[in-house]
């Protein structure tokens, strides 16, 4: 993924900010945030844990989540 996306957002951001003198609240700017928390929040789980657990944690969850839904589907 490139870095387009991310400029997008934080330029639309400011450029609302500026014309409406106040912060931008909209639901892709909140999305933006909620990633790159969430990027950070692995990286941290992979320094502690090991990328190789990490990865498979991640995968039993996706699988269990499959389940899930095949299930309740």
């Amino acid at each position: 993924m490139s870095w387009a996306f991310e400029m997008e957002t934080l330029i639309l951001g400011w450029y609302v900010m500026v014309q409406t003198a106040r912060s931008c609240c909209s639901p892709r700017s909140l999305i933006a945030a909620a990633r790159h928390a969430r990027g950070a929040m692995f990286g941290v789980l992979g320094d502690r844990l090991g990328g190789r657990t990490l990865l498979c944690v991640m995968r039993a969850i996706c699988a269990a989540l499959a389940a899930v839904l095949m299930v309740l589907g």
